[in-house]
């Protein structure tokens, strides 16, 4: 794990075991579907983008599929394609889910070589891009 957001790693895996305490009492439910483009099968997982303490909920207030999470984390290393898939996602299109994490395969969406599974609007706001036009100015 890396520092995101200014947090340490350290800071960040003390979130995490936090969050996934919470699942194992029932205090919390584990995410099931997107928040971004609404996909509902294969990875859905918690992100945060504060880790302060004390914790509560803001750790893990996102549900993001792998792609759209793994999206989010690159929008500053590759701009132009997390603006295109925040677009796409926008305008309803989804793609196939991902059932194990696997970042190498999530690169052939970079580069345009993952096919489409749903073109029709869906009924979601784009949280990447809300996200991102916080944290962007």
């Amino acid at each position: 794990m890396n520092s995101y957001n200014g947090f340490t790693p350290s800071q960040r895996m003390k979130a995490y075991k936090w969050l996934m305490n919470e699942y194992a009492l029932g205090t919390r439910t584990k995410p099931v579907k997107c928040d971004s483009c609404g996909l509902t099968e294969g990875i859905i997982e918690p992100h945060s983008e504060n880790y302060e303490e004390p914790f509560g909920n803001h750790i893990g207030q996102y549900s993001f599929c792998y792609r759209c999470h793994m999206m989010l984390h690159c929008r500053f290393r590759n701009k132009s394609a997390f603006i295109r898939y925040s677009t796409e996602v926008a305008t309803g299109i989804q793609y196939e889910p991902f059932y194990v994490r696997n970042f190498h395969a999530f690169i052939k969406h970079l580069n345009g070589e993952q096919p489409v599974i749903n073109n029709e609007k869906a009924d979601t706001t784009n949280v990447l891009t809300n996200i991102y036009a916080r944290l962007s100015t």
